[in-house]
């Protein structure tokens, strides 16, 4: 089984120049290296070949992960603080067995990762080897 994402995931890239865009994985020819894939950038639509552990958290879990940052300021100082843990779990483990928000294997209803998981689960989502 190859460790490339699925064909589809989005994932933000940070360049040698410091600047920041939006890739797409796209279909990755066997001519090139098991350790990298090919991603078409944002704006331009040029595709490159870049090395898996360039691709870092996919973008929805970025997403989810800042979400639950910027919600953990409006709690106070426990909450807060659990929130700001869960969130860093979250960056840390979000396709381990068990969620890190509600600690279940298959998301509680109203878990707010529940469908990030959900797309982990089907293989649309996977983390980088």
């Amino acid at each position: 089984m190859s460790g490339r994402p699925p064909i589809g995931t989005r994932y933000r890239i940070t360049w040698i120049d410091g600047s920041r865009n939006g890739v797409t994985v796209v279909p990755t020819g066997k001519s090139v290296p098991v350790d990298e894939v090919n991603v078409m950038r944002d704006g331009d639509g040029s595709v490159i070949t870049v090395s898996l552990h360039q691709l870092g958290t996919p973008e929805a879990v970025a997403i989810a992960v800042a979400t639950l940052r910027t919600t953990a300021e409006w709690a106070s100082n426990n909450d807060r603080d659990t929130m700001r843990e869960v969130a860093d779990q979250t960056e840390r483990s979000w396709d381990d067995v068990s969620c890190p928000v509600c600690e279940e294997v298959d998301c509680d209803e109203g878990c707010p990762l529940k469908e990030l998981r959900a797309a982990v689960a089907r293989g649309e989502l996977r983390r980088k080897p």
